[in-house]
């Protein structure tokens, strides 16, 4: 089952994915603020809005969730094409995502039949495309491209939501298992599947512009190992992880490695809030938060 965490735009409220459900702590007390159960299937992924006035969820079955963080109550249950079926490992092949203005959300399971990538319109939750074999996925900001990726072709392809024209795809890109646009929609960044590298792509263009991240040690790396990245959305801090038990901060502009904080356990999520000051770590039952600066904390 999923292990993965994402934190509202303030950083303030941290939500947490598991076999149980969904778990929304206060951060600064690390109180409980509500429990969503899901006592058929566990939770694999969560993601906050960037308004932080929603959160969606996927289980284990591709159900997908809308929930009120305010209160905990589920407001939409959307539901993939087969969504009956089985969400099979790894985890980075399931997931939610929504575009950095809000107005749409993304969702793609492996499941057992099929592997659908499902566009939502936010405004009254209707379906507003579906792509078969394509998994996972990223939407650009403006909610007008898709960065998708399968298992036939193995590289990075960028198309039209809409029309689900292929605009281009990435140079020299491989498998990823995790990517994402830059909150101003100019970069497409995905990890390596294998040894959780990042590449950096002109998105405009799909030309490669740079690779970060490199781990030295990639045949000591577990096969299982979650690679993911957070890039704070004022466009300042990308976090990764390394090797799969340290964290690196970067200058999400320069590129240049700010800090590299070994936790010395295995580290499962990684999310960062709006400007970068607050970065949370998932490992295993432990939350790691770490206060960047100019956060002053």
């Amino acid at each position: 089952y999923g292990k993965t965490i994402s934190l509202n735009p303030p950083g303030s409220e941290l939500a947490i994915a598991n076999q149980n459900g969904i778990q929304l702590y206060g951060t600064e007390t690390g109180q409980l603020l509500h429990s969503i159960s899901d006592p058929l299937a566990g939770v694999w992924q969560v993601s906050f809005s960037p308004d932080g006035s929603i959160l969606a969820s996927i289980d284990a079955r591709g159900h997908v969730r809308i929930i009120d963080p305010s209160s905990g109550a589920i407001l939409h249950e959307l539901t993939f094409i087969n969504g009956n079926g089985l969400v099979w490992w790894p985890l980075s092949l399931t997931g939610v995502q929504f575009s950095g203005d809000g107005s749409r959300l993304i969702a793609w399971a492996w499941m057992d039949k099929d592997y659908p990538l499902q566009v939502w319109d936010t405004k009254n939750w209707s379906l507003v495309t579906t792509i078969a074999n394509q998994y996972p996925g990223a939407i650009s900001p403006d909610g007008k491209r898709l960065a998708v990726t399968n298992d036939v072709e193995e590289s990075l392809a960028v198309l039209d939501t809409a029309t689900q024209t292929l605009l281009f795809k990435a140079q020299d890109s491989e498998r990823s298992s995790y990517f994402s646009f830059s909150p101003n929609g100019n970069y497409l960044l995905a990890v390596d599947w294998m040894d959780a590298e990042v590449t950096v792509w002109d998105a405009a263009t799909g030309k490669k512009l740079q690779r970060i991240n490199r781990n030295a040690q990639r045949d000591e790396l577990p096969m299982d190992a979650n690679f993911r990245f957070a890039l704070s959305r004022d466009g300042t801090k990308l976090a990764t992880i390394q090797y799969y038990d340290e964290l690196n901060i970067w200058n999400a502009q320069t590129w240049t490695l700010l800090q590299n904080i070994p936790l010395g356990r295995r580290i499962d999520d990684v999310t960062i809030n709006d400007n970068g000051t607050v970065l949370a770590a998932f490992s295993g039952q432990v939350v790691y938060f770490l206060y960047l600066p100019p956060s002053g904390r």
